[in-house]
């Protein structure tokens, strides 16, 4: 009669005892879920290159001014390498049937000098944001005739990767940010 009372008590501790074992686990599986998710959110996060072409209105013959803005909106900071935009980002125009438009040789001549005193590098701290020097698509460009363009603009820049698993390095992305524009 005692071996079975004993039996009973250490039935009943049992079941409590994976009771107790399954919601830990559960609530364990809840908090990891959340905690890779949190990851994943904060891993999504990227800088944000914004493109502005000023003025409103595009007259053929005048200026087509263009501002460029990159926002970083990761957790560390990132490096523009050549901060000059005509140098160092890689801008492109397209007329309305998808054709790349050729670099005036002003253009020619920003992009590819002959001889380069100084590369300004700039480190956009998290949360921080950079305004870069306005270009003048007019006198990079052929923009002779009215059309519809679009403009196309990619910016290398590198970021330090987070530690996991022992292992951290430097990661080299590119921004990319495209617009249409009208020139009447």
């Amino acid at each position: 009669m005692e071996n079975t009372k004993n039996y009973k008590s250490f039935s009943i501790a049992l079941i409590i005892f994976l009771i107790v074992i399954n919601s830990t686990k559960v609530v364990a599986q809840k908090n990891i879920g959340q905690l890779k998710s949190s990851i994943i959110r904060k891993s999504d996060k990227k800088p944000i290159l914004d493109i502005k072409i000023q003025p409103e209105s595009l007259q053929l013959g005048n200026s087509i001014e263009v501002a460029f803005r990159i926002r970083n909106e990761t957790d560390s900071t990132i490096v523009i390498f050549d901060a000059l935009p005509e140098r160092g980002f890689d801008i492109i125009v397209k007329d309305s049937n998808g054709l790349v438009l050729p670099l005036t040789k002003e253009g020619q001549r920003r992009k590819h000098p002959t001889n380069i005193i100084r590369r300004e590098s700039v480190f956009i701290q998290p949360n921080d944001e950079l305004n870069f020097k306005t270009v003048y698509l007019d006198k990079l460009f052929d923009l002779k005739h009215t059309s519809n363009y679009m403009l196309e603009v990619r910016v290398s820049y590198i970021q330090e990767t987070p530690k996991r698993n022992k292992s951290s390095g430097i990661k080299n992305n590119v921004l990319f940010s495209k617009t249409n524009f009208t020139v009447e």
